[in-house]
């Protein structure tokens, strides 16, 4: 089984909100007994600055998935800035498995190896892995070392292609455009993932994207195959989550923060409010 916490990176630029002591201490306590923090917790930790944030994120999600015995791996979204735009990236954290240590998996959907690309997620996922490591020292929950960058441009395979001449010249312009939805690739990644793994450990998660950017890239058809199946998904998604799905969002979130509204600390709670969905 493949843990996937509902939490994720933000490596944006953004305003950073002040991390209490008290939150901190809390923090770092349910890491280390491998306990659930509550939203109010990860609201804290999402808009901390990027250093804590992502340590706290990574080192939380291997935590809780050894204490929900999810061994298959840990999949965490991450959000970047490209340009003027968001932009979705993914690290994949997977235990020591037939001999290999762990290891911590970066897919871009942009990137591709025959590219010269830098990309900011794999160097701060890096960057923050000897710390994670220190919060989950005596849990017996083993960290990876290092991180590894895969992907084949799949966002750029199955985008727009156009060419055009330039008026009074010979010279042919060709402009590409990737896919919009550069969330949803992460989604169709994932999931066929787990479909052939069967939810078991595996470290064949940069094959998966291989196959599918190969499908992609065999020619029109193979395009359009990726492309239906990519709508289907997120039609579903859709249809799920509506209000007259089978798991509305607005019940669902109004559930979830109704269970974690018990551990509220008084402070929080006092001076009333409300939320609209």
């Amino acid at each position: 089984r493949v843990h996937f916490p509902h939490s994720y990176i933000d490596l944006r630029k953004r305003t950073v909100q002040p991390m209490p002591l008290q939150v901190r201490d809390a923090v770092e306590r349910k890491i280390r007994r491998r306990e659930r923090w509550t939203c109010l917790e990860k609201a804290y930790v999402i808009c901390a600055e990027h250093r804590l944030a992502i340590r706290y994120v990574l080192a939380y999600a291997l935590a809780r998935a050894s204490a929900e015995g999810r061994t298959g791996g840990v999949w965490i979204n991450v959000v970047v800035t490209t340009g003027m735009t968001g932009h979705a990236n993914a690290v994949c954290l997977l235990p020591a498995w037939g001999g290999s240590p762990a290891r911590a998996l970066v897919y871009d959907p942009n990137y591709s190896p025959q590219q010269e690309q830098w990309v900011h997620a794999q160097k701060a996922i890096n960057d923050a892995l000897p710390e994670v490591s220190k919060l989950l020292a005596g849990t017996g929950v083993e960290s990876p070392q290092r991180t590894e960058l895969f992907g084949h441009g799949l966002q750029t395979l199955l985008g727009t292609v156009e060419s055009r001449r330039a008026w009074f010249s010979s010279k042919v312009y060709t402009t590409h455009r990737g896919y919009p939805i550069c969330a949803s690739l992460l989604h169709i990644v994932a999931t066929v993932w787990l479909q052939v793994s069967a939810g078991a450990v595996s470290d064949g998660l940069p094959d998966v994207e291989a196959a599918l950017a190969e499908i992609v890239a065999s020619g029109p058809e193979g395009k359009a195959l990726v492309q239906r199946c990519l709508a289907g998904i997120l039609r579903r998604l859709g249809r799920r989550f509506g209000p007259d799905g089978e798991e509305p969002l607005a019940d669902t979130m109004k559930r979830r923060l109704d269970r974690d509204l018990r551990e509220w600390p008084p402070e929080a709670t006092k001076s009333g409010g409300s939320m609209t969905m």
